[in-house]
């Protein structure tokens, strides 16, 4: 018959040589294919869909790439290379101390490279970390603490083991924090132990925690919790003419276990961001020697303890808050350049040192106590 579609065959036995012939789509024989009219049910038996509009069938690979998508996405899957750990030197696999000796560090119980800037490192155990060369780097770095989470989220660690690491001479340097994508919220959180930086050598950090030991959740209980505290104060030390400490974000001192700061005998801080200063913390500046330069441009928030301890000049530009104290220990001079009204703590000098306030919006001013 012939209708608006065209010629229709009343049958399905076609050959199979017959071909399609026009643009026009529609409902197709399995074996012909030409179109029949939608207005002849009884021929519409063994359809079959246009090669151009059927779906292709998914392979293994692509549901395999798009699921490792999804967890990356949603964070299951980091990234970021697993914790390295520094290792404990034993007689079979001495530990020689040098933070750039691949026998030092292991992941899992295997010997593996020194921390790269997309891995983290974990010190928590002797021999000391020496750094004695330029390079050395950690996405973040965790001394005296448990190994930390390979996400990173920013939490407390416990106080497992005491670590120490060092940064001794001109070249020698420590960059920690310091990849373009995924910074961490801390570069460096020292728990138990100590950060010291000497005879010209750098420290670079995004974000520094000193003293943020947490005993743990409670279902650890108070036994396990009292066995995870640290046995020392958390301790960072910038000391000697040319070192220097470049933080890129904020540094909190002492914010839940005692920890100390200290910048002395000619050593220069340059933070882009707060100092936070917790009841438990103490920042010293100068250390009864000299100080190079200090600076915090987001200000010092003092609820501990600032000891201004130093022999020469020293004019700070950043303003002070908070409840804590304030002390001229030295026989220097101190300038407090910036406007200090939030600051509503106590405020000493002593041993013939000299505190002047500039600013008319600072509390007090301060003058030449000889003790």
């Amino acid at each position: 018959m012939n209708g608006r579609n065209g010629t229709v065959r009343s049958g399905v036995a076609q050959r199979a040589s017959q071909t399609r012939v026009g643009n026009n789509y529609g409902n197709y024989d399995a074996i012909t294919p030409k179109r029949y009219s939608l207005t002849q049910p009884e021929l519409l038996v063994c359809r079959a869909m246009p090669t151009h509009l059927r779906r292709r069938p998914v392979r293994p690979f692509s549901i395999l790439l798009l699921g490792v998508l999804s967890l990356w996405l949603s964070g299951v899957i980091s990234t970021y290379a697993q914790d390295l750990l520094w290792r404990a030197s034993n007689v079979e696999v001495p530990n020689d101390g040098n933070w750039f000796n691949p026998n030092n560090w292991n992941a899992n119980g295997d010997a593996v490279a020194p921390p790269t800037a997309t891995e983290s490192a974990v010190v928590n155990t002797a021999p000391t970390a020496n750094v004695a060369a330029p390079g050395a780097q950690a996405r973040f770095l965790i001394i005296g603490g448990t190994p930390a989470d390979a996400n990173n989220t920013g939490a407390p660690f416990n106080g497992v083991g005491t670590g120490q690491v060092l940064v001794s001479g001109p070249t020698a340097s420590l960059q920690l924090g310091q990849e373009v994508e995924g910074r961490p919220a801390f570069s460096l959180d020292v728990v138990n132990g100590s950060l010291t930086v000497e005879n010209g050598g750098t420290l670079v950090t995004t974000n520094t925690r000193v003293g943020t030991f947490q005993p743990g959740p409670p279902p650890l209980g108070a036994v396990v919790a009292a066995q995870l505290a640290p046995t020392a104060p958390a301790f960072l030390d910038i000391t000697g003419a040319g070192s220097s400490w470049i933080e890129h974000g904020t540094l909190g001192i002492g914010a839940i276990e005692t920890a100390q700061v200290v910048i002395q005998d000619g050593a220069s801080f340059t933070g882009s961001g707060a100092v936070t200063i917790a009841a438990a913390g103490e920042l010293d500046i100068g250390g009864g020697t000299t100080v190079g330069t200090f600076a915090a441009a987001g200000g010092i928030a003092n609820n501990g303890v600032i000891n201004f301890n130093f022999t020469n000049t020293l004019r700070l530009s950043n303003p002070i808050s908070g409840i804590g104290t304030i002390s001229m220990l030295g026989t220097g001079t101190l300038t407090l350049a910036a406007a200090n009204s939030g600051f509503t703590g106590s405020i000493s000098v002593s041993n013939g040192g000299t505190l002047i306030a500039e600013r008319p919006g600072n509390r007090k001013r301060s003058k030449p106590v000889a003790h």
